[in-house]
């Protein structure tokens, strides 16, 4: 698929002082937000950008392969570098370091899942079909088959809540509600180890209250879930 012409945005004034690559960086993210690029666009040459914000070429190409590995830009060899159209599962998601590295406490954490959780379960509620509702009750089954093998593997616990976020159908809050499910997947697994039944009952428990649509039985579905995961002391060793 062909991108748009090559576009000269709005990318201010020549850059003066500070990490360049990062300015760089900053200009061209602020044109994304002013639309002034937009997904599909191509980028003005190397030399061209240098010329434009009065940086050497070395630092505009640095800056692009640092936009390329965040999935930002899809460098061409031969035909130059083009704003994505869409996200790849391949970009490197710089919201899931930035969480990992915070200094926040478990207790933080645990109450940014119970903002986070009912809400994004109890819009798909609202929007799941018979289909994603079929979906979500095999994904507790094969959970449930791993358990009595043993397995017990935090990954399709996460696939479940990763679904839920599916069926929400908004690419933002999967995006961020994905970056933040990432800081559960370590208690989530030590949760599973004194009775790893316990995540089959909480989902089922989820699943039936998503089936009546109903946002309070939603939310309290969730909410008791969670509850149950805090006093088993899964979240809250620092």
């Amino acid at each position: 698929m062909q991108g748009r012409s090559t576009l000269t945005p709005n990318l201010g004034a020549p850059l003066k002082s500070g990490s360049l690559v990062r300015l760089i960086i900053g200009r061209i993210e602020e044109a994304l937000v002013n639309k002034e690029l937009k997904p599909g666009d191509k980028l003005p040459p190397e030399a061209q950008l240098a010329k434009i914000m009065g940086v050497g070429k070395n630092s505009v190409r640095e800056a692009l392969r640092m936009l390329e590995a965040l999935g930002v830009v899809e460098v061409r060899h031969g035909d130059g570098s083009y704003i994505v159209e869409e996200p790849t599962s391949e970009s490197i998601n710089p919201l899931v370091f930035a969480l990992l590295i915070e200094k926040g406490s478990n207790e933080q954490i645990y109450e940014l899942r119970l903002q986070l959780e009912p809400a994004f379960t109890g819009l798909a509620a609202q929007k799941a079909t018979e289909e994603d509702f079929a979906r979500l009750e095999a994904m507790i089954d094969e959970l449930a088959h791993e358990v009595e093998e043993g397995k017990s593997m935090p990954e399709t616990d996460l696939s479940f809540h990763y679904a839920i976020l599916e069926i929400c159908r908004n690419p933002y809050l999967y995006r961020i509600g994905r970056a933040a499910l990432q800081l559960f997947k370590a208690s989530i697994g030590s949760s599973m180890k004194p009775d790893p039944r316990n995540a089959v009952r909480d989902h089922r428990k989820i699943l039936t209250a998503m089936r009546t649509r109903d946002p309070e039985k939603v939310r309290a579905a969730v909410v008791e879930t969670l509850e149950g995961w805090k006093v088993r002391g899964l979240a809250l060793k620092d």
